[in-house]
């Protein structure tokens, strides 16, 4: 690869912001990364910077990802259990509460489809 300014020349790196090749007097050394001189050095610091921060925060995503997994897991359940339970008051007496077996149809279906695609959505993760 030859220096983006100085086409003549081998560049020693690329620059984290512009990807440009960079030869020792057109580069410039930022944070443990290279950067156009005069041009792309405070790019490469906000780079640098968000970099750093979604290390930092990684942890902390992780744990409320897990936490939003479980409260998935529960809505299901949740879903599926009124879901039978209405389904079981209406066939009791169907002429007055017809509502609640559709609403138990509804909430039993839709609780069975969202575990079935967060099984799947598990599975291809691993993939």
């Amino acid at each position: 690869m030859k220096c983006f300014r100085h086409h003549e020349r081998d560049a020693v790196g690329v620059c984290r912001s512009c990807y440009k090749g960079l030869c020792p007097d057109c580069a410039v050394e930022v944070d443990k990364s290279l950067a156009c001189r005069n041009s792309c050095e405070e790019d490469v610091r906000a780079v640098n910077l968000l970099i750093a921060e979604n290390i930092k925060i990684t942890p902390i995503a992780s744990k409320i990802l897990h936490r939003r997994e479980n409260i998935v897991k529960g809505a299901n359940i949740f879903n599926v259990t009124f879901g039978g339970i209405f389904i079981l008051i209406g066939l009791a007496d169907p002429s007055r509460f017809l509502i609640l077996i559709f609403l138990g149809a509804f909430l039993l279906i839709y609780g069975i489809y969202s575990h079935v695609q967060r099984q799947r959505n598990e599975q291809n993760a691993k993939r």
